[in-house]
């Protein structure tokens, strides 16, 4: 079956927030486009659909949205040319260490000075004791009766 797909155990959501970033790098949407691709197929992605939209920044320059579908769950990043930053929003049911390749490759192109980076790795599948495993991990477990 073609777009037959079991997810592992563990998934990984990856957030960045990208700050001072020069305004050059900002510049070249083309290349972060690029970047995000050629960094998700480099990593065994299997890319779905893919949308870009561009709009005029007050720097005079496009600021970008990204946003991409793959087998494996998505990704989300945007630029914020006004403020010199850029934010990743990465999520994958492939395993707990993935994103770290996405989160690199952007950072080396586009040379943030401040990160803040979050990582979380969740199960996917029901466990016992599942609250007491995700304390202080996660804000809140909810269990609806």
């Amino acid at each position: 079956m073609e777009n037959q797909y079991f997810a592992k155990e563990i998934g990984t959501h990856l957030f960045a927030a990208l700050y001072e970033i020069p305004d050059e790098k900002l510049k070249n949407t083309n290349q972060i486009y690029n970047t995000i691709i050629n960094s998700l197929k480099e990593d065994g992605f299997h890319i779905k659909k893919k949308f870009i939209y561009k709009v005029r920044s007050p720097k005079d320059y496009y600021a970008i949205s990204i946003d991409i579908i793959f087998l494996e769950s998505g990704l989300q990043f945007s630029t914020y040319p006004e403020y010199n930053s850029a934010i990743l929003d990465f999520h994958s049911c492939r395993g707990k260490n993935d994103g770290q390749k996405i989160y690199n490759d952007l950072c080396s192109y586009l040379e943030p000075k401040i990160v803040l980076k979050q990582i979380n790795s969740l199960p996917f599948s029901y466990r016992e004791n599942l609250k007491e495993n995700l304390e202080g991990i996660v804000e809140e477990v909810y269990y609806k009766n």
